[in-house]
């Protein structure tokens, strides 16, 4: 199976084994921290998580953590901020708990299973065009960040974990049809309510407040005022087009290159090959007799089958490249030898040699071009490794930025009034063109002092880049004078939201204590009585309510008043009806959708339940320092006004 995978330069299906990976990774778990790891722990550099049989280290975490955010456009530090590091995490511990769990059972998957799996996978893309098999392969494999053996591996552990879940879900696809139908029920209830708005604009007899009040309010709310540190700086890069001048590739060096790596430039011997797949060994038959008669491979598919996508495009092979199964007759025939019929777990297979290609060498000069592009980027990258260590040492020797540029050729930027978070004080985001690199050299700019230059840092495109701290601005607050007026606006809001809520409190335990009806306490406490009927769960939720309220309704019980919060203030609502739905209307479309929904909650329902068992009892602790250090401290999430 290795073999089939390794140098498969022609292999028909093989370039199309992960794209079915990732589809079927697609039926894994939900990234939340069901068994509940984030109970803290830190226990050295090296690992996130570890316990219970699972150790995950800081380079494969974050491999899986790029990969998986890549094809999002989210950068790490973006997904800390928003949570979804720890997600991930999550659903990594919980992948490796179910692989444990199917070995502690005795569920293995063998060598035969995983092929039979990879050829599900590519039963409906098999028969596609593309690119060379090889260079896909190749791509995929590098766009994802893992090798042959972690992909085989992975589809090894997700097949037993396959196997595991549908062992644990076998009960759950039957759903009563007497759940199903309370349920619709339920779902297709209506209420009625009463609602008292109290508005924050109502509320009267509030008293301006006075100068020792309001400072007192300023000083309590300082840092709402704050005004940030900036930063003036120069920017200096070190291009690696300056280097090109210094860089010269020899024919001696490419001869020797090419010797020491002629491996890679020999072709070994290879087999034209014709070839056909149908699933029906009588048909295979016939399509061989065909054939050995005297018919094209191509004509005998079309002839016994009535369809060509059968018949395999004519391709060379190197031995390696072919199913065990049939390397060995494909590579001990001769040209025009009808091979087959041989079944395989692909189908059955009829192949003609059409030529045998010998062992081969690509010539020098067909290569020449890309062995010096590579040796030319390997003297680039060394001499501009040289070079920044060089300018380094200048640097902190205390030679000038200036003096620095003007002899290595460095580009320069001016950025004025930086704040921590890359933005100017006027608002403007600076170093859009160095995007990826745009934290690390913010960190460099606010680490060191006014006056100091940073040692250089690499950017991602392989230049050097160092900072010169210019000017810092401390960070200050706006003065009192300046935010007087505001802060006694925003002061006299405070107090009548206060009082509102203590107004709504009242209104409460009124219509909890009284028999006063609501119009009555409405009238009383200078609100405004609304009433709504036929609520549903699913409408659009009607504007004096607002989501939040509208979901809580269907929450509440009859004759139970409970406030609610809306952007105007505050409503004291009170359910005065509940009528079910009549499962006698429902739509067999209906009920349907209703079933599958039961049947998946109760699939997450028994999964959940599984692996937070395993979690609790692996104990697996979290170095959440680790995930800080790694994916919180940037500039841009520290919180900076």
């Amino acid at each position: 199976m290795l073999n089939a995978l390794r140098d498969n330069t022609k292999t028909g299906f093989l370039k199309y084994i992960l794209l079915g990976f990732l589809l079927m990774a697609g039926g894994g778990l939900v990234l939340t921290d069901v068994g509940g790891f984030f109970r803290g722990g830190n226990f050295g550099n090296h690992d996130v998580a570890k316990g219970g049989g699972v150790t995950i280290g800081v380079q494969e975490f974050d491999r899986t953590v790029r990969r998986v955010l890549g094809a999002q456009g989210i950068s790490p530090q973006e997904a800390y901020r928003l949570g979804l590091i720890n997600q991930i995490l999550a659903s990594e511990i919980q992948q490796r708990l179910l692989t444990r769990e199917t070995q502690n059972l005795g569920i293995h998957v063998g060598d035969d299973d995983v092929m039979t799996q990879i050829s599900k996978l590519t039963t409906s893309i098999a028969a596609a065009g593309g690119q060379n098999k090889s260079d896909a392969i190749r791509q995929i494999l590098r766009q994802q960040g893992i090798s042959e053996e972690e992909f085989i591996n992975s589809i090894r552990q997700e097949t037993g974990n396959t196997l595991l879940r549908g062992a644990l879900l076998s009960g759950a696809g039957v759903v009563p049809p007497a759940l199903v139908s309370d349920y619709y029920r339920f779902e297709k209830q209506t209420r009625d309510i009463d609602a008292i708005v109290l508005t924050s604009e109502s509320v009267t007899g509030i008293d301006q407040p006075t100068d020792d009040q309001l400072k007192k309010y300023y000083d309590a709310n300082k840092l709402e005022y704050a005004i940030p540190e900036t930063r003036s700086l120069t920017l200096a890069v070190l291009n690696t087009a300056m280097l090109k001048k210094e860089i010269a590739v020899t024919d001696g060096q490419i001869q020797k290159y090419y010797d020491d790596n002629i491996a890679r430039y020999t072709k070994p011997e290879r087999r034209n090959v014709q070839q056909a797949v149908v699933s029906d060994p009588a048909q295979a038959e016939k399509i061989t007799s065909a054939v050995k008669d005297g018919a094209s491979l191509k004509d005998a598919v079309i002839s016994v089958t009535g369809d060509a996508k059968a018949y395999l495009a004519e391709d060379d092979y190197q031995q390696s490249g072919l199913l065990p199964e049939i390397s060995a007759p494909v590579f001990a025939g001769k040209e025009g030898d009808v091979i087959g019929p041989i079944e395989t777990e692909l189908g059955n297979h009829v192949m003609k040699i059409t030529k045998i290609l010998p062992p081969d060498t690509v010539p020098l000069m067909d290569v020449k071009k890309e062995i010096t592009d590579t040796l030319s980027h390997a003297q680039s990258v060394d001499t501009m490794l040289n070079l920044s260590t060089e300018v380094d040492d200048r640097l902190a020797g205390g030679e000038s930025l200036e003096t620095i540029v003007k002899e290595y050729g460095l580009t320069t930027e001016t950025l004025s009034h930086v704040r921590a978070n890359g933005v100017t004080d006027k608002g403007t985001k600076v170093l859009k063109s160095f995007e990826s690199d745009r934290a690390k050299i913010l960190a460099q700019a606010f680490e060191f002092n006014e006056g100091e230059t940073t040692p250089l840092v690499e950017l991602d495109d392989g230049r050097f880049a160092t900072v010169r701290i210019d000017q810092v601005t401390p960070s200050s607050y706006k003065p009192f004078d300046d935010v007087r007026d505001s802060l006694r606006k925003r002061w006299i809001k405070e107090q009548k939201d206060l009082t509102n809520r203590a107004r709504a409190l009242d209104v409460v335990k009124q219509l909890e204590s009284d028999s006063a009806s609501m119009a009555d306490v409405a009238k009383k406490a200078g609100g405004k009585l609304e009433r709504l009927s036929n609520l549903t769960r699913t409408q659009t939720a009607p504007k004096i309510l607002g989501p939040v309220a509208h979901a809580k309704i269907f929450t509440s019980d009859k004759a139970s008043p409970f406030m609610a919060e809306t952007e105007d203030g505050i409503l004291v609502i009170n359910v005065t009806d509940i009528k079910l739905g009549s499962a006698d209307k429902a739509s067999t479309s209906d009920l349907d959708a209703l079933t599958r929904a039961e049947k998946s909650g109760f699939a997450n329902e028994v999964l959940g339940s599984f692996v937070n068992d395993i979690g609790q009892h692996a104990e697996v602790k979290i170095n959440q320092r680790l995930l800080d250090m790694m994916y919180g401290a940037t500039p841009d999430n520290t919180g900076t006004p």
